[in-house]
């Protein structure tokens, strides 16, 4: 080899390593970046999963039971007091508008019945079935009667703080009457 190609050679392997350098600098840092966020998440969940456990080898199983039962109050509060401003909100509620109305916790806590009507017109609407199925889903009680749709759909009506009654007119069909608040 001539000493022309050697020059030629080492220029090349120059240039090759600094392609790589160059190269190799960006992934380097960009894998650096991700090992160092996989390594803070794995060292968050264990240190979350070891104060877990540490809090309940130092606070007595009593502690914890209370602590549970003062949760599920403050939720079931929450709910209440949802379920007594939905009422609010619903006892405002006019027919000449299209305002919605507030939905209800099932007693259980579960959310909002499927069955429950978006606004005052699909309320006065329902079906004797959907209503029963509504008072049963409100653990409310129901008249067994077949003609009974009205004194249902009354009582749901008053669960759920709408100021409404259904009332039979001289020609048999059912309205509902607006009922003043006092």
């Amino acid at each position: 080899m001539t000493k022309e190609d050697e020059a030629d050679d080492k220029a090349v392997e120059g240039i090759r390593a600094l392609l790589e350098e160059v190269l190799s600098a960006p992934m380097i840092e960009h894998l650096t970046k991700e090992i160092e966020e996989q390594i803070a998440k794995t060292i968050d969940a264990q240190v979350k999963q070891q104060v877990a456990e540490s809090l309940k080898e130092h606070t007595s199983e009593a502690l914890q039971i209370d602590l549970e039962e003062y949760r599920k109050k403050i939720e079931d509060a929450q709910k209440e007091l949802f379920n007594s401003e939905s009422r609010r909100s619903n006892s405002l509620r006019r027919r000449d508008g299209e305002a919605q109305l507030e939905p209800l916790y099932k007693p259980n806590g579960d959310d909002a019945s499927p069955n429950f009507p978006k606004d005052l017109e699909t309320l006065f609407a329902l079906d004797d079935e959907t209503i029963r199925m509504l008072l049963r889903d409100y653990q409310l009680e129901s008249s067994p009667a077949a003609d009974a749709r009205d004194f249902n759909l009354n009582a749901f009506m008053r669960h759920i703080g709408v100021m409404y009654q259904m009332k039979r007119m001289a020609g048999g069909a059912s309205q509902p009457v607006h009922i003043p608040r006092y």
